[in-house]
């Protein structure tokens, strides 16, 4: 693509409501997929985990360990 396509396409994308960290956010997945976890992984997480407060996205964020991983959740907070 060229640079005047890249920037029509940004500027787009800005205009539906997309934020400078959303497009960030997605360039990195898509630039380093060892961040998201795998369909696996998800799975378990949610078979452990998920409840009506606790949610975990489709593409969730990993964090890998010697011995594991972390899986990025979703936790609700009711208003006060």
């Amino acid at each position: 693509m060229k640079t005047d396509d890249i920037k029509s396409v940004i500027a787009t994308l800005f205009a539906e409501g997309v934020t400078p960290e959303d497009l960030y956010a997605a360039i990195g997945r898509l630039s380093d997929s060892t961040n998201c976890a795998t369909p696996a992984e998800i799975a378990e997480a949610r078979e452990k985990y998920r409840t009506d407060e606790c949610e975990i996205d489709d593409e969730a964020w990993a964090s890998r360990g010697d011995d594991g991983v972390w899986v990025a959740a979703w936790v609700w907070l009711r208003n006060k």
